[in-house]
């Protein structure tokens, strides 16, 4: 089983749009930072596990900034067939 760690760390805008039903909000973009790591476990030649962490901070208008977390799990299934070179023979038509 081999594996690969990784790390990350980005920027980006979010939409809010609020659904209060009392208080009609306004809606707001807010700015975000986030800085994760994460690792891929190939557990055989066409199965991949993968999780993920990342931790996000939420620059809010209000000057309360959010703090969040996700966390995530994965399974992957690799298909793959054989490439259209390796499919002939030298010779001439198609490798089964």
């Amino acid at each position: 089983m081999a594996g690969l760690s990784y790390v990350m760390l980005g920027t980006g805008r979010a939409k809010i749009e609020p659904r209060a039903t009392v208080v009609t909000p306004e809606n707001r973009d807010e700015n975000f930072a986030f800085a994760g790591a994460g690792l891929k476990a190939y557990l055989s030649r066409g199965f991949v596990l993968r999780g993920e962490y990342r931790s996000y901070v939420l620059f809010t208008q209000e000057d309360d900034n959010r703090n969040l977390e996700e966390w995530k799990l994965g399974f992957s299934v690799l298909f793959s067939g054989i490439p259209a070179a390796a499919a002939t023979k030298p010779g001439g038509g198609t490798r089964w």
